[in-house]
């Protein structure tokens, strides 16, 4: 079940990226992360996320107070090295009344 937080809330997007051995690790390029509401309109596009520690990357999306209610789509993408590698993670939270 997707976590659920109220018109007005702070949601909190956050990632761990690890290696294969399970160990923090931060991408050499970017993580950047897409955020969509119910209708498919994309709120936070391509937008780069704070790096608090080895791995671990957050950004903060407060929830308008007349938000559309319904399931929200966050789309991860890291990508590191060169040839380039690219990694997508995905997640949702729904917003409730």
């Amino acid at each position: 079940m997707a976590r659920q937080l109220p018109r007005g809330a702070t949601a909190i997007l956050s990632l761990v990226i690890r290696d294969e051995d399970g160990a923090a690790k931060s991408p050499s390029v970017s993580t950047v992360v897409t955020l969509t509401d119910p209708d498919g309109t994309a709120l936070v596009s391509a937008t780069a996320m704070a790096n608090d520690a080895t791995g671990e990357y957050h950004t903060d999306y407060t929830i308008p107070g007349d938000a559309v209610l319904g399931s929200y789509k966050v789309k991860y993408t890291a990508t590191n090295g060169s040839p380039a590698r690219v990694t997508i993670y995905y997640d949702s939270f729904e917003v409730v009344e």
